[in-house]
């Protein structure tokens, strides 16, 4: 079983041993690769490469499993917010409905106030004009009399 030199190009493991058995011709590299991976060091050199590929497969799943619980509990949190600020909006609205009753209230109240005011005056006028009457009551009696 061969591993060819592009199964795990990047790797610095097998960087390294490329490096520290370099030659100049393209051909002597290829040869001197096999001769790597027919050794039990890059047999152990190749199987920390795997594992630690295999390390970093699962820590990128991982990450990604991670990424896409966070969208989810991200999208969760953007309806939750379209939720609340809908709530919000409603209740303000509401509460705009509500102050536009007070004012109008306000305004019939002060309405009513001035009527008032007015019918005291009235009134006022009336129980003047009635008491000095009154006053002249008994000679109105007498005269009917």
């Amino acid at each position: 079983m061969s591993h060819s030199a592009c199964t795990i190009p990047k790797h610095p493991f097998l960087r390294d041993l490329r490096r520290s058995r370099r030659v100049e011709s393209p051909e002597t590299e290829v040869a001197n690769e096999s001769e790597v991976e027919s050794t039990p060091e890059s047999r152990f050199t190749l199987l920390e490469c795997s594992l630690a590929l295999q390390t970093e497969i699962q820590a990128h799943n991982t990450t990604k499993d991670e990424l896409e619980k966070a969208k989810g509990h991200r999208q969760q949190a953007e309806e939750k917010v379209e939720e609340i600020c809908a709530d919000l909006l409603g209740w303000y609205n509401a509460w705009q409905e509500c102050k536009a009753d007070l004012d109008r209230y306000m305004e019939e109240y002060d309405c009513l106030c001035k009527q008032n005011i007015g019918l005291q005056d009235q009134i006022a006028s009336l129980s003047s004009r009635v008491m000095s009457q009154v006053g002249q009551t008994p000679y109105l009696v007498a005269a009917f009399y």
